[in-house]
């Protein structure tokens, strides 16, 4: 193979992988070992032992090498640590719509209760486990 083919292969090859940075197009499923996801609520909402004001927050996996069942939620800024659990890991059911990040269980007192949360792409999510 010339050589000036073997060049514009690797050149197509290196432009392919910086297309896909995640300094480009945001998180890479591949580098995203946390998971990180951006969750905005309209209104309050109820996690285990806590309540969270209407705003942005941001959940993720507190060590997913060694502990993928625990989840932490910060404030948008990363400033104030929310919250720290333990959660179970769940399948995403078939009904969940694609960019659903969390989805809800019965309210209480008006309030809706946050029941699973969803990493955008994954197949599992993380569910909140709430004592009786």
């Amino acid at each position: 193979m010339p050589a000036h083919r073997r060049l514009f292969i690797a050149s197509a090859i290196v432009s392919a992988l910086f297309a896909g940075s995640p300094s480009l197009h945001g998180f890479d499923r591949a580098t995203d070992l946390n998971r990180t996801t951006v969750v905005r609520f309209a209104t309050d909402v109820l996690l285990p032992g806590t309540r969270l004001t209407a705003g942005t927050y941001v959940f993720m996996l507190a060590d997913p090498l060694h502990a993928r069942e625990v989840v932490t939620i910060t404030s948008r800024e990363r400033r104030d640590f929310v919250l720290m659990m333990f959660t179970r890991i769940v399948n995403r059911p078939g009904s969940l719509k694609a960019g659903d990040a969390v989805s809800f269980g019965e309210e209480v007192d008006g309030t809706p209760i946050v029941a699973a949360w969803w990493p955008i792409g994954d197949a599992t999510g993380r569910e909140f486990v709430y004592g009786k």
